[in-house]
């Protein structure tokens, strides 16, 4: 069994490391996360990218480095509500190009002469009218913009009092070392 004094500097020099800096390093350290690829199966629809999922999930592991198997969840937390959110604005843009496209021929009727903003804003008006789609987009991003900011909050916290702990721990004098100036 390790002593107090071994466990105690094993962690002090633990918390001195910075992790991997070189590419190969990072590319290495952000699949310890990783165990199975369900999460991409249940949150990318067969129509989006599999790679920009990843590419997405990898930028914010190495932006954030979990450190535990909570910081790791809640970094895919914060993927899946951040991919979700993109989606909305995705399905938004569809429904107004849809919406366009479907009064081109009315419009044409309507006016000798209309720019893109007023042909965006008949359509935008058309869906708001005539459907819930767009309050229900609304909602949605909202949702996953709030659980983004839970998340983002939750792992700030424990990543935060992590470091405090680290901190801690490097400035308490363990018994029977010396005291140097």
């Amino acid at each position: 069994m390790s002593s107090l004094r071994k466990i105690r500097s094993a962690r002090a020099n633990g918390a001195l490391s910075r992790g991997p800096v070189t590419p190969e390093g990072l590319a290495r350290s952000s699949q310890n996360a990783l165990k199975h690829g369900l999460a991409s199966r249940c949150i990318v629809l067969g129509n989006e990218s599999e790679s920009e999922f990843q590419q997405l999930r990898q930028a914010y592991l190495l932006r954030f480095n979990p450190q535990t198997e909570i910081e790791a969840d809640l970094v895919e937390q914060l993927v899946a509500a951040r991919w979700r959110m993109e989606r909305t604005w995705v399905i938004e843009t569809a429904l107004l190009d849809l919406e366009m496209a479907q009064q081109q021929e009315n419009i044409e009727k309507q006016f000798e002469a209309i720019d893109e903003e007023t042909r965006t804003a008949l359509a935008f008006r058309s869906l708001c009218d005539g459907s819930r789609t767009l309050a229900m987009l609304s909602r949605y991003e909202a949702r996953y913009r709030r659980a983004t900011e839970r998340i983002l909050k939750s792992l700030r916290l424990r990543q935060g009092r992590g470091r405090q702990e680290n901190e801690k721990l490097q400035n308490e004098k363990v018994q029977n070392e010396p005291n140097h100036p």
